[in-house]
């Protein structure tokens, strides 16, 4: 029997350890000699095109370590500035590590560096009167203090039960408000960490934005729903409209206040149906990609949009697309008015939006190396009305567009070219493999093919090596074949054996989704069981919980075949099914879905209760 992905919804613990204790994560940095993760080091860059398995060109004083760890994926919104506007705190999830830089351009190097335990992976913060409260990705919290003395030190640090994702601070009540992606909104003590109240809501939570009432406004990752909640229970959800073009809403990488308090968010639209594309590039050794800093592409798969609306969560109208990238992953808002400004890591580019929604300020990364094309913009502030700094994950740096502040945080350069082309945007459409795969996971879509079939977006967490043939109906026999179809399918001409190589090896380090709260966990083991004496370990067996054998399922009229998906973080997501069939395991035994895909309509409601209890603990 597969055993249970347990958490406990207990007490928060100080100091990482317990329920809440981190996995393995990478160790610090990387900063000794490792692996290459891609081609030969002295490849040489093709003319007017840039081969992401060869590093950058650096500046003397720097130095340029091939990582041997694969980092994490690009999650965005990790620079927040200090509650007087001179300083900013950088995270560093990679590293697991934060430095405080001075934002007024008085000094080159970081004014103070902490170093967080292995694993804490530091994320999201809000600041405070004495320094910033800070999400742990997937562990937990912590407050950091910048000192009279230009020190930075850890006042508390708290495991919290379940994969912290969203943190905010109620300086009133004296509260921070944490999100985690299993689904708990819990609030702690601002002073010491302690904690006060857990709540159990719906999966897949993303950021928190405490009301000027009290109530918390969370945003949910995949479906761009938000949830107003008061007094721990869900007081109101809403979903805002898709675009005008018909693309359907996914991938809410922000939500934040605006300079009059207004609730904004960074989302993605997708197109719904895709089609096909000409005939294939021939392989190159690297692969071309343009930096732009306005104007329009052809047509996306995904594009970013910025919306509004207020405490009542009344949406304020549609702001004009952002039509000059595909690929957007944090947000900053003006202290006044309607300013804003977007980290786009692909086209290494800061866009700064009118309060029209126009690009009124789009400001190159230029930096005069390649080290500048490879920073891969993930976090980006203002630090007054008109003007902004901005975060880089490859060469990590705290910049402005106008070069009028150059912070480096470190000397070193951990350089992984998987990660680099995961990011990047490719070819016409300008799309990256993240645009999809945000966070290394899924936008949780359910797409046209252009033989007029639906399919959803997969997961790639777990580990993807191994379970070949790729794609829902095994088509794509290997990573060379599934990435020259992804690339068709952008517009952007295929890629070196080298490049495949370090994407795959990038790619199959991702770690699954995790999984999502569980309130009866008797009721999860009686599930395993069900699950059991079903069959269900017939096909999802093992690590990934999959067989990676096709199987002949009915859709519609037709017989197909089917790859096993993984299990792992079925809890997490929506849409569930090749074809999108059903809204989440709540749904899992409805009639209509589930007869086409698995013979489970013969149990009964208290199996199929228990059966969706335990595929939440996966």
């Amino acid at each position: 029997m597969v055993g249970i992905r347990t958490r406990c919804i207990v007490s928060f613990v100080v100091a990482l350890a317990g329920c809440g204790a981190p996995i393995d994560a990478p160790e610090l940095e990387a900063e000794s000699e490792g692996t290459f993760r891609g081609a030969d080091p002295g490849a040489s860059f093709v003319p007017g095109a840039i081969d992401v398995t060869a590093p950058p060109e650096v500046p003397d004083d720097a130095e340029v370590v091939l990582a041997d760890v694969p980092p994490p994926p690009l999650y965005g919104g990790t620079l927040t500035l200090s509650a007087d506007r001179r300083r900013a705190l950088a995270a560093r999830p990679r590293a697991d590590r934060v430095h405080v830089v001075d934002v007024l351009g008085f000094r080159r190097d970081a004014v103070a560096t902490l170093d967080l335990p292995s694993g804490s992976q530091p994320w999201r913060s809000v600041a405070v009167a004495d320094g910033w409260v800070l999400s742990l990705r997937d562990h937990g919290v912590a407050r950091v203090r910048f000192t009279a003395s230009s020190r930075l030190e850890l006042a508390w640090l708290v495991t919290v039960p379940g994969a912290v994702r969203g943190v905010d601070v109620d300086p009133v009540a004296g509260e921070v408000w944490v999100a985690t992606a299993g689904g708990e909104l819990a609030s702690l003590a601002l002073a010491d960490g302690a904690a006060l109240t857990t709540h159990v809501l719906v999966p897949d939570l993303r950021d928190v934005v405490v009301g000027e009432d009290g109530d918390v406004f969370v945003s949910r990752f995949r479906s761009t729903e938000v949830l107003r909640v008061r007094d721990g229970v869900i007081a109101q959800r809403a979903l805002f409209p898709a675009g005008l073009d018909g693309r359907a809403p996914r991938v809410a990488w922000r939500m934040r206040r605006d300079g009059e308090g207004r609730l904004v968010m960074l989302r993605q639209l997708h197109l719904q149906a895709l089609a096909s594309s000409a005939e294939p590039r021939p392989p190159s050794s690297g692969y071309s990609r343009r930096v732009t800093s306005g104007g329009t592409r052809g047509p996306t798969v995904a594009r970013p949009q910025v919306i509004r609306f207020d405490d009542a969560l009344d949406f304020l109208g549609e702001e004009p697309r952002v039509s000059a990238t595909a690929f957007a992953v944090d947000m900053a808002t003006g202290t006044r008015g309607d300013a804003i400004a977007l980290a786009v890591p692909g086209d290494a580019t800061v866009l700064v939006l009118d309060d029209t929604g126009t690009h009124s300020s789009p400001a190159l990364n230029q930096t005069g190396s390649r080290l500048g094309e490879r920073g891969l913009i993930s976090s980006v502030a203002f630090r007054s009305e008109d003007d902004v700094v901005y975060q880089t994950a490859g060469e990590p740096r705290v910049a402005s567009p106008s070069g009028s502040i150059r912070v480096r945080l470190g000397s070193s350069f951990a350089f992984d070219a998987g990660f680099v082309f995961f990011h990047e945007g490719h070819g016409t459409s300008g799309v990256a493999c993240a645009s999809c795969h945000p966070d290394g996971s899924d936008d949780g879509h359910v797409w046209t093919f252009p033989d007029g079939r639906s399919r959803r977006t997969q997961p790639l967490g777990g580990g993807i090596l191994g379970s070949e043939p790729f794609h829902w109906d095994g088509s794509e026999p290997d990573m060379t074949h599934i990435v020259a179809a992804n690339m068709t399918l952008m517009g952007a001409p295929h890629v070196s054996p080298a490049v495949v190589d370090a994407v795959g090896r990038w790619m199959d380090a991702l770690p699954p989704d995790p999984p999502a709260a569980v309130a009866d966990e008797a009721l999860a083991r009686a599930g395993g069981v069900v699950f059991r004496d079903a069959g269900c370990t017939g096909c999802h067996d093992g690590a990934r919980l999959s067989d990676g054998e096709s199987h002949e399922l009915a859709e519609g009229t037709l017989s197909v075949l089917r790859q096993t998906p993984s299990l792992l973080g079925v809890g997490l997501r929506e849409g569930l099914m090749s074809d999108g069939c059903m809204p989440s395991v709540d749904a899992f035994g409805d009639a209509e879905c589930a007869d086409r895909h698995h013979a489970v309509t013969h149990l009964s409601e208290a199996d199929l209760e228990a059966l969706r209890a335990f595929l939440r603990t996966l």
